[in-house]
Order: C-alpha cells, then sequence, then structure tokens
C-alpha cells in the first residue's frame, strides 16, 4: 500500500486521473436525490406490511 501512495505521489497525471473519475461516480451515484430515492424505495418496500396506505403524486410517493 505504501508502494502505491509513492508511486501517485510521483505520477501526477494518473493521480488527477482517479481523482476525476472518483468525483465522477460521487456525483452520478452519490447525489442526494440518488440517496433519497433509494431510502424511499427500500421504506415503501415496507408500508404494505404495516397496514400503512401509501399514494404518490408527481412520481413522489408518501406514506
Amino acid at each position: 500500500m505504501a508502494a502505491e501512495i509513492v508511486a501517485l505521489r510521483d505520477d501526477e497525471e494518473r493521480l488527477r486521473m482517479l481523482g476525476e473519475n472518483a468525483r465522477r461516480l460521487f456525483e452520478n451515484e452519490y447525489s442526494i436525490g440518488i440517496g433519497v430515492n433509494a431510502w424511499l424505495r427500500a421504506v415503501l418496500k415496507l408500508a404494505p406490511q404495516s397496514g400503512i396506505p401509501v399514494e404518490t403524486r408527481g412520481g413522489a410517493a408518501t406514506a
């Protein structure tokens, strides 16, 4: 691991590329909207089991 850290320190172009890739992944997969939608889907899977009525309006589901 230490050798990889040293290699990255010495390869600014690779380090920049890895940073850009990480940023792109974060923005595409971990936005607040994506997180909220994933959480909401998980909660709504439980709603029928709980007897809580679920309605949707304008693409948003509410319990």
